[in-house]
């Protein structure tokens, strides 16, 4: 007698399970080590400051203001910076039941065969070193990369507006997001027929072009606090470079391997089935990065991939169920999820080696930022 097909919560529950271990170790961190990301604590104290004068636009320096009235709502109820971090580690275990959706919708023919990519891809997400590390900070990452997902997802469904809405709030929180519009832009352009509805870029748009006329009131002039970014960055990268060579293969091929392990061989082989019109979201936010970086207008820090690890783990997913299909006898998607959980746990030591050699400093930003 054949056995029953396996409930369609099962997926869910093994997700939840593996999340709530994920959630478990970053609470642990978060509790023994301090912040190690020192921008967590300038984006802090500029949210307490915005919080006394939200008249000051000044004060969010080169950076947007979406992540900074966040957090300000979130001090204004009486929540530390500490209380952020755990924020960002609750959000970040809610965050890959949405990529489940996400993948398991992408409609094809083979629904069972979706869910399945589905699972492994959240699983993938769900224990991906990115993610994990950024998710004990009080950084603007987590909170950024559900933004993104959500307009994706949005994308996808049709659900324009919404989509516009999610969109303009990530652009309001991170640049490259700036790139998601152009891209769904340039698509509706070349074709008009594209499932593209208007709003998803337009209102998105207007939220950019509000925060420029305002920035323009406040700096005296237009784009200086872009100005003021590049330039910041082009002086970094002068001192750190590391020859030509090195700075040209850093951001586009070393630090997705650094970030993504072994598993990133998967990522080419399952690129192909898992691109649709919604993938255009995080194509656009690459490319933005890539541009950017190549312009010495960014750092090329690793972090600055967190948004596009939940895609990349879509394609490696694919990669790992087309190579099991093509290898049945090769273990392929619980290599996939031991290399992404080995590279998670060496870099998470690492955080809390290096927060730990430096806690008395550290401690300090977090008192400072907290005046």
């Amino acid at each position: 007698m054949p056995s029953p097909p396996p409930s369609p919560r099962a997926p869910l529950a093994l997700l939840a399970a593996v999340g709530l271990v994920a959630l478990a170790v970053r609470l642990v961190i978060i509790a023994r080590s301090p912040d190690l990301d020192t921008d967590a604590y300038g984006h802090f104290a500029i949210a307490r400051a915005f919080l006394r004068d939200p008249t000051n636009l000044a004060v969010h320096w080169v950076w947007l203001p979406g992540y900074h009235a966040v957090v300000a709502a979130l001090a204004a109820c009486g929540v530390g910076f500490t209380g952020v971090r755990v924020a960002n580690a609750l959000l970040q275990a809610a965050a890959p039941f949405l990529l489940f959706d996400f993948v398991a919708r992408r409609g094809s023919d083979d629904p069972t065969r979706d869910r399945d990519v589905a699972l492994l891809a959240a699983l993938a997400w769900t224990i991906a070193p990115l993610p994990n590390l950024l998710a004990t900070s009080a950084q603007t990452e987590t909170s950024f990369t559900l933004l993104v997902l959500a307009s994706a997802w949005a994308v996808g469904r049709r659900r324009h507006v919404l989509a516009g809405l999610v969109l303009a709030a990530a652009c309001l929180v991170r640049y490259e997001a700036w790139g998601a519009a152009l891209a769904l832009t340039a698509l509706r352009v070349l074709r008009p027929r594209a499932p593209i509805g208007a709003a998803s870029f337009l209102i998105p748009f207007a939220a950019i072009a509000s925060w420029l006329v305002l920035r323009r009131e406040v700096d005296g002039s237009w784009l200086g606090f872009l100005r003021h970014t590049h330039g910041f960055a082009s002086g970094v990268r002068s001192v750190t470079g590391h020859g030509p060579l090195l700075d040209a293969l850093w951001f586009p091929l070393l630090v997705p391997a650094l970030v993504l392990g072994p598993a990133v061989l998967l990522l080419p082989l399952g690129l192909s089935r898992a691109l649709r019109a919604s993938w255009l979201v995080p194509a656009g936010l690459l490319a933005f990065l890539l541009l950017s970086y190549a312009g010495r207008g960014a750092l090329g820090l690793p972090r600055y991939y967190t948004a596009l690890v939940p895609f990349a783990c879509a394609a490696i997913a694919e990669g790992a169920r087309r190579l099991a299909e093509r290898a049945p006898r090769l273990p392929a998607r619980p290599l996939a999820l031991a290399a992404l959980a080995l590279t998670t746990a060496v870099h998470l030591a690492r955080l809390v080696d290096r927060a730990t050699a430096r806690e008395v400093e550290l401690r300090g930003h977090e008192a400072a930022a907290s005046r």
